[in-house]
């Protein structure tokens, strides 16, 4: 029989050990137009090692799954991958290993599958349901999903953007209230401009915060631009920025609500 004191401190180690294991997985979220095909990314940030994944996504209307379009990322090594309908509008997608082989790593992206959206506008959720992550004694080890969002801008807004990961930015508070500002974080010099469109593409606000190094920096939102918006609109955000020197436009798109 063990002594108490080793015991206990076996125990504290199991149930400490037990606690912190963390399976998650997320479904990315994703900017697009009527009529584009967007990719979404499935990631998994794992303690334990997993050879198995599964999910249902239901389908908002307007939106339709790419038949063989799943594709595995680098962290599988000997997995099949089958993404297809199970119900109208309920995408299934599961992954296995015929070897029992793990997945590697411990975080990131484990499949990307395409959508097609219609001519649909606003905002729709995009929720990981019966989400498996299995590991190779069969056991569902998954702890906890983080779902995703798609916000589809209206045809109006014809401009073409591209998010590089180099420029970003918050508003907060979100929703919108009296004091929201924007905090922008940029990676490079440039002339910095803010666009806010309503769900009909037409543009109510415009912010130009001229040349800006890189670095971090917050702006107040005008109180009367607040208040004047209607509760409970949607409206979609755009920061662009322009490198003139070098011909370059790059810009970020956010969704804030009333």
């Amino acid at each position: 029989m063990l002594p108490m004191k080793k015991f206990l401190i076996v125990l504290f180690f199991f149930i400490s050990s037990t606690s912190i294991s963390q399976n998650v997985m997320t479904l990315g979220g994703a900017f697009a137009r009527p009529g584009d095909t967007i990719t979404i990314s499935v990631n998994i940030y794992n303690t334990n090692r997993f050879i198995s994944f599964q999910f249902d996504l239901p389908l908002p209307s307007g939106i339709s799954f790419i038949e063989y379009s799943p594709q595995l990322s680098s962290r599988s090594t000997n997995h099949v991958a089958i993404g297809n309908l199970v119900e109208t509008n309920r995408l299934r997608i599961f992954a296995y290993s015929p070897s029992n082989d793990p997945f590697t790593g411990y975080t990131g992206e484990v499949i990307t599958f395409k959508l097609a959206v219609g001519n649909i506008r606003g905002e729709f959720p995009l929720l990981l349901e019966s989400a498996i992550i299995g590991d190779s004694l069969s056991r569902n080890i998954l702890s906890g999903v983080e779902n995703g969002i798609l916000s589809v801008f209206p045809l109006d807004i014809t401009e073409s953007y591209l998010n590089t990961g180099q420029i970003d930015f918050m508003i907060n508070p979100n929703p919108l209230s009296i004091g929201s500002y924007i905090q922008i974080n940029i990676s490079f010099a440039a002339d910095l401009e803010l666009r806010v469109f309503n769900q009909l593409g037409k543009l109510i606000f415009l912010k130009n915060f001229g040349d800006v190094p890189s670095g971090e920096f917050r702006a107040p939102l005008p109180d009367e631009f607040i208040a004047e918006l209607p509760s409970g609109a949607i409206y979609h955000c755009i920061l662009v920025a322009w490198q003139h020197e070098k011909g370059r436009t790059t810009a970020a798109c956010k969704v804030i609500k009333m």
